[in-house]
């Protein structure tokens, strides 16, 4: 897509996030086959680290993020973003995250108005 490979999309959403600074790809592929692709998000967007996965496990997604849970949960962030790679969307996952951001400070005000 406008000649970006489709997974840059959701990194420059990702990236919108102020907060984002951990990204982790899985995937089928040899490792070695997106290591130019990663490093020149390096030079794109402001990241702490990208890193990919290589999933051997066979099924879903669930068995993948519980295998590496150690490593997706570096740095004990606050939030955790899932997106799947083939889906295509002009989704304002900026507005979106602030949206959930919002929710969640409002039901924990909320026991505290009672």
């Amino acid at each position: 897509m406008a000649g970006y490979p489709l997974i840059w999309h959701h990194i420059k959403a990702l990236s919108d996030i102020l907060k984002v600074k951990y990204i982790f790809l899985v995937g089928k592929y040899k490792a070695s086959k997106f290591s130019y692709f990663i490093e020149s998000l390096y030079d794109e967007f402001d990241l702490t680290q990208v890193q990919y996965i290589k999933d051997d496990l066979p099924g879903n997604e669930i068995g993948v993020l519980m295998a590496h849970k150690e490593l997706l949960t570096i740095g004990a962030p606050d939030y955790f973003i899932c997106l799947r790679y083939n889906l295509c969307s002009s989704f304002p996952l900026s507005e979106m995250f602030e949206f959930f951001k919002k929710l969640e400070e409002d039901a924990q005000e909320e026991p505290e108005r009672q």
